[in-house]
């Protein structure tokens, strides 16, 4: 049975860039709600503040006014500390370009945030293993990111996003880097993701195919956010 207590909440956030006397106006009174288990795609065209929103929902920003709520805590008067905790449990974020360790292989890659979240090592070393193998990457785990293409560097930064368990899915274009079928076997990876665990996903996506298959699709206007 889906828990029906949000995920993520955005409540009447705006947000500005630029000193006082030229201060644009990015988000405008964002409304959001994001249930368990749903996908939603984030569209608008370049510049229009969807990477400003997805760190705001991550914590990574904070917005000018507004609140952001987590899986029902209230984020907006949080410690650096406190934040960073929720982004640690609650959060995994996966970008246009993967970000991976080029130093470390498939397999550490995804080891190393369950170590920093505290998992010991041995329990962090056999969950890497099970999601290697349900991103069918088992045999590129001792593969560092060079030796990896670009769809199994982006799937590896899935595996890592998702290592700690998160509640919510933040992805800036996960797919913008990949061509269009390596792009569709990332998206169906993060869709059967969402799907089987009951994590929520917010996607940023230039792509409309791809945006079309989510459960519903928000687009970013002159700072506002309308369903598309």
């Amino acid at each position: 049975m889906r828990n029906h207590e949000p995920v993520l909440e955005l409540s009447n956030v705006n947000h500005t860039f630029g000193p006082n006397a030229q201060k644009l106006k990015i988000l405008i009174n964002i409304e959001l709600t994001i249930m368990p288990g749903e996908i939603v795609a984030l569209t608008g065209p370049s510049g229009a503040g969807k990477s400003t929103l997805l760190q705001i929902a991550g914590l990574l920003e904070t917005p000018v006014n507004g609140g952001v709520s987590i899986t029902g805590q209230n984020c907006t008067r949080l410690s650096d500390y406190e934040r960073s905790i929720i982004r640690r449990n609650s959060l995994g974020f996966v970008y246009q370009y993967h970000h991976l360790l080029a130093e470390f292989t498939a397999h550490e890659n995804i080891v190393i945030p369950q170590i920093l979240a505290g998992l010991p090592k041995n329990e962090a070393n056999g969950r890497a293993e099970e999601i290697l193998s349900w991103l069918s990457l088992s045999d590129r785990a001792k593969h560092r990111p060079a030796k990896l293409s670009g769809g199994e560097q982006q799937r590896i930064a899935i595996g890592r996003a998702i290592a700690c368990t998160p509640k919510l899915l933040l992805a800036d274009e996960p797919t913008g880097n990949l061509d269009p079928s390596t792009a569709d076997e990332v998206f169906m990876l993060l869709l059967k993701l969402v799907r089987g665990s009951g994590m929520a996903a917010l996607i940023a996506t230039h792509n409309p195919t791809i945006a079309a298959r989510m459960d519903r699709t928000l687009k970013l206007e002159q700072g506002s956010l309308v369903a598309a």
